[in-house]
């Protein structure tokens, strides 16, 4: 999953700055293997270079698409627990 698609449609704000989504990142991504779940960290900063940070769990399906020339693949898409 690319850090564009665990961006959709998070939002960031701040009280004094208001919408801050423009600064959002993706910090960092850990899977349990074993569950199946990931932590994904998110950062934003307001415009007095203060960095605020927020963690959520989610959980990992397994999906399997079609390509346009019929093969199968694997892959997975993330699903809020």
């Amino acid at each position: 999953m690319t850090d564009e698609e665990l961006l959709a449609g998070v939002v960031a704000k701040d009280s004094t700055d208001g919408d801050v989504s423009h600064t959002l990142v993706v910090e960092k991504v850990t899977v349990n293997q074993n569950t199946g779940n990931a932590v994904v960290t998110y950062g934003a900063m307001d415009q007095s270079g203060n960095i605020a940070k927020q963690s959520f769990q989610m959980e990992m399906k397994e999906v399997v698409a079609a390509k346009p020339e019929g093969e199968i693949y694997g892959g997975y898409l993330r699903a809020p627990i």
